[in-house]
């Protein structure tokens, strides 16, 4: 079996086995450059949205599926962990936001893809929660939802033990 042919970027879409995992809907970016270098592992329950070069989409891709909305969305549109290519495109996703606030998320998704989020080393975590916060306020935001009605959602979804 030869390396992936995948040019540009695109996202890949983690598939969970329990409904108790804080997250459902897992996903990361995967470019050109981190295929073949050991870095990308698939299996048949993931899935990848192709982007070419656009990192502003990918960005605010990767925010959305990765909110606290979208995962409540999920988890009462549908109770399965598996995640299918065409529950994807089923999902509630918020309008394209202004151009101000998707470079503000294509800076919060890149600070937290380069410090590994929520699994980066322990003198980053802080900060890794901190962006991840504040990029779950401008997502949930973009759907009409206030600080406040955000934090409800948090609020009724598994715990995060990481946090």
């Amino acid at each position: 079996m030869g390396e992936p042919n995948i040019t540009g970027m695109g996202i890949v879409t983690q598939r969970t086995s329990a409904n108790e995992q804080p997250m459902r809907i897992i996903a990361n970016l995967v470019t050109s450059k981190n295929v073949g270098s050991g870095q990308v592992y698939s299996e048949n329950g993931t899935n990848f949205i192709a982007l070419g070069n656009d990192s502003k989409a990918a960005a605010f891709l990767i925010g959305a599926l990765n909110s606290s909305v979208m995962e409540f969305a999920f988890r009462h549109l549908n109770s399965n962990v598996h995640i299918s290519a065409g529950e994807i495109n089923a999902l509630p996703f918020p309008p394209i936001p202004t151009e101000k606030a998707l470079k503000e998320i294509e800076s919060l998704v890149s600070a937290l893809l380069q410090s590994g989020g929520v699994d980066s080393p322990a003198d980053k975590v802080r900060q890794a929660i901190a962006n991840e916060h504040k990029l779950d306020i401008l997502i949930g935001s973009l759907y009409g939802f206030s600080a406040s009605e955000i934090e409800q959602v948090q609020g009724l979804l598994p715990p995060n033990e990481t946090v």
